[in-house]
């Protein structure tokens, strides 16, 4: 018995320092493969665990030349789990900029001539989902089957797309009202980017949210801003910035909706100067205050600097994008090297829920072993 006493009070301690630990810790992991053969490397997204952005080849004398930018995804929280989604034969550049759902999305170039792209794993599953009435396209995030991102018409004018897994199955969202509209993210069912207001200037921009159709766009644009961009959704959440008017203390501010304009939730520190908000999985939203990467609960107290968990070396970060098991990947920089950029990921130290059922599960054996 009194064997089983100090193992009670052993396993007893352990879920409370598994409690104090897991209260908002995160392990961290620099998933940057190296240089060689890449020199700096970004994240653009994550899903499942799994990351997804881009990386500047520098190559090295045992391995072939390809493109200089070449499109990742990391398999698992590792750095050498990294897949190569660039086509080899190619000049490139190649970009990844969301994951959902065991796909990625992309571009290969750049400008009004970019290539939409859409993989599955790999290099060999890339579908091009440029429609053909678009010169170019981008592909920006993936959710439950669809795609959105940006067509580019033959004049050049941009507009919001949604496909659903090739060039031939798209929808044109492009508003009435806007003269240029750009999607940015989605979740299988909405669809958030933003629109142009004034065909002389590009910095009129409203955030707007889409359920599919381009009558169904709602304009998020929060009185008082000058410009405001959504960039994710996940449920009845958007996120993304705004821009006040010449306000010294207030340059650029992170924004949460909840389907209206009038809904807005200004996230940004009292103390903050410079606040986005890139991503959210519906209950938390990630980006980043001054040059730390940030992670909010739905209002500007609650924001918790990520930067805190990097060890020392790093001068910056920003997170860019949050799973629905609270995994956050984004970007890192080292004291002295604001280019030099390495893809990182914040993992959740696991909740004490598990810990306590492995405890309560190991009493019970104890006890049935002491009774006999």
């Amino acid at each position: 018995m009194r064997f089983v006493r100090r193992v009670v009070v052993g396993l007893a301690m352990c879920v409370c320092v598994a409690k104090v630990a897991g209260a908002g810790t995160y392990k961290f992991v620099d998933l940057h493969p190296g240089n060689p053969p890449y020199d700096e490397t970004y994240a653009a997204g994550i899903s499942n665990g799994q990351a997804v952005g881009y990386g500047h080849w520098t190559g090295s004398p045992d391995l072939p030349p390809g493109p200089a930018y070449r499109a990742l995804l990391w398999t698992a929280p590792q750095p050498s789990s990294y897949v190569d989604l660039s086509q080899p034969d190619s000049k490139g550049p190649f970009y990844a900029y969301g994951a959902g759902d065991g796909q990625q999305v992309g571009t290969l170039g750049g400008g009004f001539d970019a290539r939409a792209l859409l993989w599955t794993g790999s290099a060999d599953s890339m579908i091009d989902l440029t429609p053909t009435a678009f010169k170019g396209a981008a592909a920006r995030h993936a959710a439950a089957g669809q795609q959105v991102g940006i067509g580019y018409l033959p004049d050049d004018t941009a507009h919001a797309l949604l496909w659903r897994g090739s060039a031939d199955n798209f929808v044109d969202l492009h508003p009435a009202g806007f003269v240029r509209s750009f999607a940015q993210g989605t979740d299988g069912t909405h669809q958030v980017g933003h629109g142009s207001i004034d065909p002389q200037s590009v910095n009129s921009g409203h955030a707007l949210l889409w359920s599919g159709s381009a009558d169904t766009a709602v304009d998020l644009h929060p009185a008082g801003f000058i410009m405001s961009y959504a960039y994710r959704v996940s449920g009845n959440q958007q996120v993304g910035w705004g821009f006040l008017p010449a306000d010294p203390n207030a340059l650029e501010r992170a924004l949460l909706w909840t389907g209206s304009a009038d809904s807005a939730i200004d996230l940004t520190p009292p103390d903050a100067l410079y606040a986005r908000a890139m991503d959210t999985n519906g209950i938390h939203q990630v980006g980043a205050v001054k040059n730390h990467a940030a992670l909010w609960t739905g209002s500007a107290d609650s924001m918790v600097d990520l930067h805190a968990f990097l060890p020392a070396g790093y001068q910056g970060s920003l997170a860019v994008a949050i799973d629905a098991n609270g995994i956050i990947v984004g970007n890192a920089w080292a004291t002295g090297s604001r280019t030099k950029s390495h893809v990182v990921m914040w993992i959740p130290v696991p909740e004490p829920g598990s810990l306590g059922v492995i405890a309560i599960s190991s009493l019970a054996l104890l006890r049935r072993r002491v009774k006999r």
